[in-house]
């Protein structure tokens, strides 16, 4: 495959066909495109379309072409076209260092969250109390961070649910999590919580394992937002060290 993969690395520039680097390969198309696949981890076309992104990338900090200029220079005649594979390269790339980022996070969050500990996730607003699941600030804690619901697989499946004072106490939460609001209906919520003779004996509050967090970034849906979140959490418990 060696004398292939040189040609698409000199001629990335030119209309390359999958039947022209088979006849390379002296192979039959099909065939071809199996054993190249086996052999770089990628099809053809992948292979051809990481070069040309790569070459791309690099005109657009050491040149001063427009982006249409780019795309004729690397390979591709028609913009709009690369500008949406560039995009999806993109994307691609951003969601590995994300899933990188969020496994050394979740590596080092070991020692604080037990294996078998749970967490709550608590909003205090509109004078009631929100019990927060997997489709929003859960996505990143529990499918992303690999952290333990309090509730279960239950509780995964909800945006949000309300929930009264008793369960927030028999749910005996390791680590709480609590979002307040500031209008007064809200906080006295919060001190009727806080004053109930069941708080001090959670576990969360025994091992000083609340943490008080704000709106944003904790309950916007965006990659920025989800990249914040791990900032911050990681911040948070790198502190009780």
């Amino acid at each position: 495959m060696k004398e292939v993969t040189d040609y698409i690395l000199t001629h990335y520039k030119e209309a390359i066909t999958r039947e022209t680097l088979a006849s390379l390969a002296g192979l039959s198309p099909s065939h071809f495109s199996h054993v190249f696949k086996r052999r770089t981890g990628k099809s053809p076309i992948e292979y051809l379309t990481d070069i040309r992104i790569r070459r791309a990338k690099e005109l657009l900090v050491t040149s001063n072409k427009c982006l249409k200029e780019i795309a004729e220079t690397v390979g591709y005649r028609d913009e709009f076209y690369f500008s949406r594979m560039f995009k999806e390269e993109e994307a691609v790339m951003c969601l590995k260092k994300y899933d990188l980022k969020a496994a050394q996070a979740a590596e080092k969050l070991q020692s604080h969250f037990k294996q078998n500990e749970t967490v709550m996730i608590l909003r205090i607003y509109d004078n009631h109390f929100a019990l927060y699941g997997n489709r929003n600030i859960g996505g990143v804690l529990y499918d992303d961070l690999g952290l333990n619901p309090m509730g279960g697989g239950s509780i995964l499946e909800v945006f949000s649910k309300p929930i009264d004072l008793h369960e927030i106490i028999d749910g005996q939460p390791d680590h709480l999590f609590i979002l307040r609001a500031q209008d007064s209906s809200s906080k006295n919520l919060y001190h009727k919580l806080v004053k109930h003779r069941g708080w001090y004996q959670l576990p969360a509050v025994l091992k000083n394992q609340v943490c008080y967090i704000k709106i944003y970034p904790w309950l916007k849906y965006s990659a920025t937002a989800h990249n914040m979140i791990i900032d911050e959490i990681t911040q948070l418990f790198s502190n009780k060290n």
